[in-house]
């Protein structure tokens, strides 16, 4: 069994748990912090489109089943965010360190818009 392969659903619960307990508390103005986005946006930088995609879609359907939104909504606006940036990540983000960095602010505030 592939070991990487193993890890990605303890990833996915932990931060589910992280999210739905701590950061859930963390609220300013009604709005706080998503890491199950941030998760499709990590992938999506290091593991390409393909990956980001599958990421999002698993990190927002797992998430689905605890919010009160239809079914399926947050899997496929992460899923889309997940793809676009590892689609923009081949040769735009390699090139400065801080260009990840903003491209995770844009897609964190693309996701929650």
């Amino acid at each position: 069994m592939n070991n990487v392969r193993a890890k990605v659903p303890l990833v996915l619960l932990v931060f589910l748990v992280v999210e739905l307990t701590v950061l859930d508390r963390l609220r300013v103005f009604g709005a706080g912090p998503d890491i199950m986005l941030l998760l499709a946006v990590m992938a999506g930088i290091v593991g390409g489109p393909r990956v980001g995609a599958l990421f999002g879609f698993a990190a927002g359907i797992v998430l689905d089943l605890f919010l009160q939104t239809p079914m399926g909504l947050s899997a496929l606006v992460f899923c889309l965010v997940g793809y676009a940036v590892g689609n923009i990540q081949g040769g735009v983000l390699r090139a400065a360190w801080w260009i990840p960095i903003v491209t995770t602010l844009v897609a964190s505030v693309a996701g929650v818009l």
